[in-house]
């Protein structure tokens, strides 16, 4: 057993770094100038699986030395935090040149970004982990696991339709009232609410042994991707 789980956690650390180098590809476009289909193929469709990756990664080994109840979520969110905090210091000269201070209601806008958004558009991931982390957490305290799949399951098409899917938010006058409030806090529905708690979820599910809810998790993660790519 614990050569299987040695070989599994290298399969994870090596798909780490892809994901890493997937993540840098969608910020930096590196196919633009030699194809632009190319670069759509990489950053839109095949290093869409990177983001959610991570959200997994972090729900796989949640709950691996604990249960649920005994979950110790305070610990968890410091350790996240320690590093969310030292990544805005380290992102601090760029907000600075970006003329991020100058903005009107700066203080409200550092704490909504602080807890919601992320200071700078590449920190989003950070609030996003640790949001997603509690409502999971959450969730498993209250509900079964199916229960706790049709939720984030909902909130996860809630995000889609203020992002792949926006041209059906526009099309609908109700939908494009609730997201025009919705955007008024949120930069973008990628966040800790709607977009993560599904893959993070997923990854709490994959790390259990019981096969109807991997296999339920399995569907649910090959159609997530197909929806969100």
């Amino acid at each position: 057993m614990d050569l299987e789980n040695k070989y599994s956690y290298g399969g994870i650390d090596c798909f780490r770094l892809i994901a890493a180098i997937l993540v840098i590809a969608v910020h930096t476009s590196p196919l633009l100038n030699i194809s632009g289909y190319a670069n759509l193929l990489l950053t839109r469709i095949i290093a869409r699986v990177a983001v959610p990756f991570f959200f997994m990664t972090t729900g796989y080994f949640m709950y691996q030395k604990t249960s649920v109840k005994d979950f110790n979520i305070k610990r968890h969110l410091i350790k996240i935090g320690k590093v969310y905090v030292l990544a805005i210091i380290l992102y601090l000269p760029i907000n600075v040149y970006m003329g991020y201070f100058y903005h009107n209601n700066l203080l409200l806008k550092i704490v909504k970004d602080i807890l919601l958004n992320g200071t700078l558009y590449h920190l989003w991931f950070m609030p996003a982990l640790m949001t997603g982390i509690c409502i999971v957490h959450y969730l498993l305290k209250k509900y079964s696991y199916y229960k706790t799949f049709i939720v984030v399951t909902i909130l996860y098409f809630f995000a889609l339709l203020g992002d792949s899917y926006s041209i059906l938010m526009q099309n609908s006058y109700f939908l494009h009232a609730i997201f025009t409030r919705v955007f008024i806090v949120f930069n973008y529905t990628r966040n800790g609410i709607l977009f993560a708690p599904l893959f993070i979820f997923m990854g709490v599910t994959l790390s259990k042994k019981n096969k109807h809810v991997k296999k339920t998790c399995k569907l649910g993660l090959t159609l997530s991707f197909k929806l969100y790519s």
